[in-house]
């Protein structure tokens, strides 16, 4: 068996890899503008009515977000009145209908928990307004975007030439999805919010932005996230990492060599959408998998993005596993399907997180067994 790159690190010094926490110099002037626009979207939940997407036809529910753009999505009731709403988020590459997530969470839901599954704009499930942005690359839409400033090219950035761009866009659909979850479900209802890999970088991004602006009017209480990509990318776009790996880095690589002239603007530009700088603001309980090796999301840049929550130590968990975007055998499998039970238990409304994880402290490490129900 070929393992994933290692990237020359011991599991000791991946699981312990931190970023530079210095935001990009757009970080305040591009979310500051992102926040006005956020606060002035009303999103609520409506069934879906009018054409099916063409992507994605099993949406139940929609609601309007920036720039008027309907987001479908997957509406999931408890029977009886609802403890907790979450939000769950998906995947960079094909995820899979939304029907598909009724199995997944059908055990959260019998635990009280409404959970809403979105897919963010350009993605099948809310193509209507934008059209399909996955190919050639959905993160890297509007990154390149011509500064106003009329130089012709990304050299003098402003606020305004990152509003477009697909992952501020993203991510307000996100935050529009708990604003439209908790108007739902009534205000004093906690809302959690759930991603892996692509969608864990968008929710730890979106966690730390609702903790930056709070006249957005509400936290997560709860984040649980799963290899998280978009973190780190000074040390991801390193001349020796850059084309090592697949997936979104692959694209933001092929991206700085066609435009290298501008290449250090755009990594700047890149750097205002960083989950590890975002992460210095989230402070609600956290539940998160990380791998020991991986390539598709660099273990050591996901380890950044957990390593830099502002959680405090006792209210974040750490759940290891051999490899994360890889086929490990059956040890490896075993570790994932473990953690996604530890998950069930976390994102409990019947439990206080500190209390839930008493019983997985043991297995937050190596093990294969399931604990005691808390």
């Amino acid at each position: 068996m070929f393992e994933p790159d290692d990237f020359g690190l011991s599991p000791v010094a991946t699981l312990s890899h931190v970023a530079d926490p210095a935001p990009s110099r757009h970080h305040v002037p591009v979310w500051n503008a992102w926040a006005k626009a956020v606060l002035a979207d009303s999103p609520r939940l409506a069934p879906w009515s009018g054409a099916p997407d063409p992507g994605d036809v099993t949406h139940t529910h929609a609601f309007e977000s920036t720039r008027h753009v309907r987001i479908g999505c997957r509406l999931l009731k408890p029977s009886a009145r609802a403890r907790a709403g979450l939000v769950v988020l998906h995947g960079y590459t094909n995820p899979p209908p939304l029907a598909r997530e009724d199995d997944r969470w059908a055990p959260l839901t019998d635990r009280g928990v409404a959970v809403l599954a979105i897919r963010v704009r350009g993605y099948p499930g809310s193509l209507l307004d934008t059209g399909d942005w996955t190919a050639p690359s959905w993160l890297c839409r509007g990154l390149d975007a011509p500064a106003t400033s009329g130089s012709g090219d990304a050299s003098d950035s402003t606020a305004t030439d990152l509003q477009g761009w697909s992952l501020v866009l993203g991510v307000a659909d996100a935050v529009n999805a708990i604003r439209a979850l908790s108007r739902e479900l009534g205000g004093a209802v906690p809302i959690f919010l759930s991603g892996e890999s692509f969608g864990a970088g968008i929710a730890t991004i979106a966690a730390g932005l609702l903790a930056a602006h709070p006249e957005l009017g509400i936290q997560p209480a709860r984040l649980q996230i799963s290899l998280p990509s978009l973190g780190d990318w000074k040390w991801r776009l390193a001349p020796e990492r850059a084309s090592r790996v697949g997936g979104s880095q692959r694209e933001v690589a092929d991206m700085l060599t066609q435009h290298a002239r501008n290449a250090p603007e755009l990594v700047e530009r890149l750097r205002v959408g960083d989950a590890a700088i975002h992460a210095g603001r989230v402070r609600c309980p956290v539940l998160c998998r990380l791998a020991c090796r991986d390539e598709i999301v660099p273990a050591p840049a996901a380890a950044a993005v957990y390593n830099a929550l502002y959680t405090p130590p006792g209210l974040k968990w750490r759940f290891v596993t051999p490899y994360g975007h890889f086929d490990g055998g059956i040890r490896n499998a075993r570790r994932h399907a473990l953690f996604d039970r530890c998950a069930l238990d976390f994102l409990d409304p019947s439990f206080d997180p500190s209390e839930s994880m008493v019983p997985w402290q043991p297995l937050l490490a190596s093990g294969q067994r399931v604990p005691t129900t808390p």
